[in-house]
């Protein structure tokens, strides 16, 4: 019996599908970490870096803030010549057996591209960044550079600003706890700590 072109395409597509669906998502196996590069979100997602490691990983610390006031976030970027950049093309992220630095856009790798370290949490991965998050300055000035957590959802690879509103309804099925961080005063100082207090319950929750 012979099969059309289009029949095996669908066939081969659905296996594909099938053996990523059958792997572990990295969120089940972070003590198990891979080092290498990943080219795309399904290799950091599957711990399944395609490329060797075999650059250092270095430290570039970034100001942000009001003038007067400056601190500093941490990225981490490659040691690599534009040479080998260019060879390794466009990635996502990489590991070092003990840590995972992503860029969220997946960019096309060059000597000063920086990524930022992962905190895995449930089914989330917590990390820095700058931005304008309108707080409001000791000049009653908004728009200052500040420091915002990002969280990246591992499951559908969607990024969201951990805000107010986005960790309100994270924690919405704690009502005990979205009851007392609605109470709290400078909610936008209180973010991480609310969002990792959340999962901490969930993981007490579950264990009993």
């Amino acid at each position: 019996m012979k099969i059309s072109n289009y029949s095996l395409i669908i066939i081969l597509a659905f296996f594909a599908n099938f053996c990523l669906k059958a792997q572990t998502s990295i969120k089940d196996d972070v003590s198990n970490l891979k080092k290498g590069i990943y080219k795309n979100f399904d290799e950091f997602k599957y711990n399944t870096p395609s490329i060797k490691l075999d650059y250092e990983i270095l430290v570039k610390n970034v100001k942000y803030g009001a003038i007067g006031n400056k601190k500093i976030i941490t990225y981490y970027r490659l040691d690599v010549t534009k040479e080998q950049a260019k060879s390794i093309g466009t990635i996502y992220g990489f590991c070092d057996g003990k840590h995972v630095y992503i860029n969220e856009y997946k960019v096309q790798l060059r000597p000063k591209t920086t990524f930022s370290q992962l905190d895995f949490v449930g089914e989330y991965c917590l990390y820095e960044g700058i931005g304008s998050t309108g707080m409001p300055t000791v000049n009653n000035g908004f728009g200052i550079s500040n420091r915002i957590y990002k969280i990246l959802n591992i499951n559908n690879r969607k990024v969201s600003v951990l805000t107010k509103r986005v960790l309100k309804k994270i924690i919405s099925d704690d009502p005990k706890l979205l009851a007392e961080f609605k109470k709290r005063r400078k909610k936008y100082k209180i973010l991480k700590r609310y969002f990792l207090k959340y999962f901490e319950r969930k993981k007490t929750t579950v264990k009993l």
